[in-house]
């Protein structure tokens, strides 16, 4: 979109108009409604609002009508929002990317250069930097009226840590500055000409809360009205200069696709994986993450000019250039070497979070081109995750680009404790957005004491993505579901049904990934397979006996996370590499050792290893009565048992093996055609009842079954091996030996002295293991990055088992889910929601969870459920 065409100074008239309408029906249709019915309900005074102006009223008497009734609510909703809060610590993730008293001018220097505090006043300060290319910093700040009065440009950029100051002289007085400020200006000062600045640092008097309120309410006209919005990025390093000569190439070199990008890059005589690292130099600046810089980029009139350093990047090169380069990025990474990403990376991250450090910018870019001028809050909260340091700054930071009656309802107040403008938010967000799924897209809350409602989130930490978890929805476009409530006292006042009691709670650790992906499997196990048995002992969950137990309630053609494909199908990829070796293996071996233990007198009484010598040497050719039985126990394992032998042979191979060691040494004791081997007890652990079967069901004898269990415990040693700890050793083997080949080679002397073959053949040698070795590395890291994948989405999570036996996982983030909670179904809402008694029918909000078969529709009485289950009848639940 070219500088022209992006016009923001004015909301569009049929906009606003049809967002006034939608606030006034949601007011009519529920708002009021339902307030008035719960204040009925509970005995308590109605409240009697103005009369609706008429449809033929002037728009500011609707507006104000509108206003007035929102006001009303919100402080029926909470009346002591207005009291202090305890304070709000300040994650120490956060980096510091907001306007904090730190680094801040003394108050000396704006006693002379006072602002109105009034509303409606727009004066600001400017800063006018000196000319210099040398020296200390010198500067004069003075006020004007309005935005409109100068023309200045106004900068963006990060604050940065406190890891020290520097000085500036500004109107002839020293002033500390924090690092990347100081970088800033001394970028941006020009050699022969002063320069007029917008610079939030210094033209806001930082230690005046009442101020900066002021101020802050001003920064959508301070950008709008700016010549140019320079984004500062700080300073450069050694892998910012490949992308900065890319952007700038040739203007015949200008068009790029994804097709031809690496010939477009040859053509540049640049170096692609140079190119691409300086990408995610850039992605992975600081500034990205700030929570101001949808507004300070969006609200520019014309492009914005980009600066590390002195250089500046032009905003419509890096518009046509970034997504390109960030999808080549995304799609590269996963190849690379380990010499190549050092300066890469991206083994840093999962395949997710490398995604989302790409992604992020691209979407801050394009905003120009996407976002409505004054989106509703609920579309702004559901879609984008900043950081900030000051907590207030997630609702003052994203105000001017939300609507018009949420910034005169949000008007900036630094005064205020953070949970109690979550508070107002969250009731804003429920009464007039209708929207539930908050609780879903905010999971954690505010440390704020006992008076804080459980149903306010933290909107400084939403739920952190993955792509394989069914979210609710959050555009427009798909079916949203709204909420009808009503907050008086903050109680919240909801329709809802009682669907369960949690009974039991499994925690999935947070440690390595082998633990978590053991876990989940060891529960996939009871709830997703039907190819596994337990005990019949019911125990503890927070020991792995729980699988015993909970497998009685499961019916197993229910997927528990619809669009999770499960850990059998993330094996598959590790079964199928096994799948040719295991196919002519099993039909040779498996019916050789039938072969051996029928006609070897003495095969039962040598040793184990013995018999797996006898195997390998092939020592008698099989019958075909054998070969079929061999068939029969190798379809099997790779049929019937799908992946999960391999998942077994991964995650549980000690208790596999010492089963089949076990069976293998009851066999002689048993009456062979008669008995079954039993299989033998494992607490707390899958039995492998049905492998075990399978075996005898192939076996004619003591003999067969333990030629038989020998080598499928041989197997899965192999699998269980590789799986963990070989590949590795296998790659630094393959590398020693093209070492000492490469030694050899060299030691061979000039080439005109060795033989043309033998140098060809060397020559192919090397080459073939250097090929192999890359193949390796790449398929090592392919797996190490699934692995990742598929741990990251269940780290820390909980499951949960209803006294009805429904099985539930927490949403990300979700913690403290305790026996005991109820498991209830709301209007409104995407999933359900847990919810801890606190008092005579009072509930307290835990977090969502998406159980197995459950699926909510808009009504909570119209969920579809799993046969046999019941929902209890609707009523409306008190939240506190």
């Amino acid at each position: 979109m070219s500088s022209s065409s992006h016009v923001t100074e004015n909301v569009p008239e049929v906009r606003n108009k049809e967002m006034f309408e939608s606030r006034l029906t949601r007011l009519a249709d529920s708002a009021k409604p339902w307030l008035d019915r719960v204040l009925q309900e509970n005995g308590l005074n109605k409240i009697e609002f103005d009369a609706p102006p008429s449809r033929d009223a002037l728009h500011e008497a609707k507006e104000e009508y509108l206003l007035g009734c929102v006001e009303t609510i919100l402080e029926r909703a909470l009346p002591d929002r207005s009291v202090a809060g305890p304070p709000t610590e300040v994650h120490e993730a956060t980096p510091a990317t907001s306007h904090v008293v730190n680094a801040t001018p003394a108050c000396s220097l704006y006693s002379r250069l006072e602002l109105s505090k009034e509303r409606g006043s727009e004066s600001i300060r400017l800063l006018e930097l000196l000319p210099g290319s040398s020296g200390e910093i010198a500067a004069t700040l003075s006020c004007v009226a309005s935005p409109r009065d100068r023309k200045y440009d106004a900068l963006s950029y990060c604050w940065g840590q406190p890891t020290g100051t520097k000085r500036i002289t500004v109107n002839g007085q020293g002033v500390p500055v924090w690092p990347k400020l100081h970088d800033a200006l001394t970028s941006l000062r020009l050699p022969d000409s002063s320069r007029l600045l917008w610079v939030d640092a210094l033209c806001i008097n930082q230690g005046d809360d009442a101020e900066k309120a002021a101020q802050v309410s001003l920064m959508g006209a301070i950008y709008r009205q700016a010549e140019i919005v320079v984004v500062f990025f700080g300073m450069p390093k050694c892998l910012s200069y490949p992308f900065l000569d890319f952007l700038d190439r040739d203007a015949e070199h200008a068009a790029i696709t994804q097709d031809t990008m690496d010939e477009v890059i040859a053509a540049c005589g640049m170096d692609k994986i140079a190119v691409l690292c300086s990408v995610v130099e850039f992605c992975s600046r600081e500034w990205w993450t700030r929570v101001w810089v949808m507004q300070e980029h969006y609200l520019a009139v014309k492009e914005p000019r980009w600066y590390i350093g002195r250089r500046y990047i032009d905003g419509e090169k890096l518009s046509r250039d970034l997504l390109p380069l960030c999808i080549k990025a995304i799609q590269t990474f996963p190849t690379l070497t380990l010499a190549e990403d050092i300066s890469f990376g991206f083994r840093n991250h999962t395949i997710a979070s490398f995604a989302d450090l790409l992604t992020r910018p691209v979407g801050t870019v394009r905003s120009r081109q996407q976002t409505k001028p004054h989106e509703t809050p609920r579309f702004f909260f559901a879609k984008h995750s900043k950081e900030a340091t000051n907590l207030r700054d997630y609702v003052y930071g994203m105000r001017e680009l939300l609507e018009p009656h949420f910034r005169q309802v949000f008007f900036p107040d630094y005064t205020i404790s953070e949970h109690s403008l979550f508070e107002r938010l969250a009731a804003w967000l429920l009464l007039m957005d209708g929207w539930g799924d908050m609780l879903w897209w905010y999971p954690f809350r505010l440390e704020s004491g006992a008076h804080s409602a459980s149903w306010a989130p933290d909107f400084s930490q939403r739920v952190r993505d993955h792509t394989n978890e069914p979210v609710p929805p959050k555009f427009p476009e798909e079916d949203l579901k709204m909420v009808h409530c009503a907050i008086v006292d903050k109680t919240l006042y909801i329709d809802g049904c009682h669907l369960d009691v949690v009974d039991e709670v499994f925690q999935v650790p947070s440690s390595d990934n082998f633990n978590i992906l053991q876990s989940v499997w060891r529960l996939e196990r009871v709830f997703c397979s039907n190819q596994c048995e337990t005990a019949s002992t019911k125990t503890d969950w927070s020991s792995p006996a729980m699988l015993a137990w909970a497998s009685s309630f499961r019916p197993a053609t229910v997927p528990l996370v619809p669009r999770w494909p499960g850990l059998r199908q993330h094996m598959g990829s590790e079964y199928r590499r096994y799948n040719n070796e295991l196919t002519v293996k099993y039909k040779r071996l498996l019916a050789e050792a039938l072969s051996e233990a029928k006609t070897s007198s003495d095969f039962v009484s040598v040793s184990a290893q013995e018999r797996l010598s006898r195997i390998e040497a092939g020592l008698v050719s099989a019958h075909t009565k054998d070969l079929d039985k061999a068939k029969k126990l190798y379809s099997f394992l790779l049929d019937t048992m799908e992946g999960d032998f391999v998942s077994a042979c991964a995650f549980d191979f000690e208790n596999l093996a010492s089963q089949l060691q076990t069976a293998s040494a009851a066999a002689p004791e048993i009456r062979w055609g008669v008995d079954s081997i039993l299989p033998p007890a494992a607490p707390g652990g899958v039995v492998y009842g049905d492998l075990i079967r399978a075996i005898q069901d192939c076996s004619d004898n003591a003999a067969e079954f333990q030629g038989l269990a020998s080598v499928v415990i041989r197997e899965a040693t192999k699998i269980h091996e590789s799986r963990n700890h070989s590949m590795r050793q296998h790659i630094e083997y393959q590398k020693t030996c093209l070492r000492k080949l490469e030694e050899a080679r060299s030691r061979a002397g000039d080439p005109a002295g060795v033989a043309g073959a033998g140098r060809d053949d060397a020559d192919l040698q090397i080459d073939g293991l250097k090929n192999r070795i890359e193949s390796l590395e790449c398929t090592h890291t392919t797996r190490a990055l699934m692995d990742e994948e598929m741990a990251a989405l269940f780290r820390g999570r909980q499951f949960f088992c209803t006294r009805t036996g429904l099985l539930g996982l927490a949403s990300p983030d979700v913690r403290g889910i305790e026996p005991g909670d109820r498991v209830v179904l709301l209007d409104g809402l995407s999933f359900p929601l847990v919810a801890r008694s606190c008092g005579e029918s009072q509930l307290a909000v835990v977090g969502c969870a998406n159980v197995r078969g459950v699926k909510l529709h808009h009504k909570c009485e119209d969920a579809e459920l799993l046969p046999g289950q019941i929902l209890g009848s609707k009523r409306t639940l008190m939240f506190v």
